[in-house]
């Protein structure tokens, strides 16, 4: 095969054009940036990722909490993923719900641990049908990026993050 028979196996009709699709996927990008090291081959989260593009792209779904759901369900494939239950609190350094506070500050409010709880199911992909105040999403996005460099301690600050607030404000 030479590089003129090469086609695209999917073509992108939305992502490059639409300002808040366009603007989620320069997030994930650096998101993935900071936390794929690995150089072998992992073909599920490669299709998880591929899948999701895909999605992005085709969706007509409200997307102002799609990064929030991205965020969990990448962490199902970086090993971290949250342990669910119908306690009150998210231990954002374990990694599960307790009934109570942590004696650290690195846990989420009982209010912010049931919007976190329901939008966590990354097979639901329910992102577009929990309601989400912009102060609330702005505050569980930091909690959830928090959560990524507690247990990714190279993970470091996200820039794109200030577009995104602007975006979903």
């Amino acid at each position: 095969m030479r590089i003129n028979d090469a086609n695209y196996f999917y073509a992108y009709k939305e992502l490059p054009f639409h300002i808040v699709k366009s603007s989620l996927l320069l997030f994930y990008i650096e998101v993935i940036n900071k936390t794929i090291k690995e150089h072998e081959a992992y073909p599920e989260l490669f299709h998880f990722l591929f899948e999701i593009f895909v999605e992005l792209d085709e969706t007509d779904k409200h997307l102002a909490n799609h990064h929030i759901w991205f965020l969990l369900a990448l962490s199902k494939y970086l090993g971290f993923y949250p342990s669910v239950s119908d306690r009150k609190y998210f231990d954002l350094r374990e990694g599960l719900f307790t009934d109570n506070i942590p004696a650290y500050s690195n846990y989420i409010s009982e209010q912010l641990s049931e919007v976190l709880r329901k939008i966590i199911n990354p097979e639901l992909k329910n992102y577009d049908q929990i309601s989400i105040s912009a102060v609330d999403r702005k505050k569980l996005l930091a909690y959830l990026l928090d959560y990524y460099r507690l247990h990714l301690p190279e993970f470091g600050e996200i820039r794109s993050i200030q577009i995104l607030e602007d975006l979903f404000r």
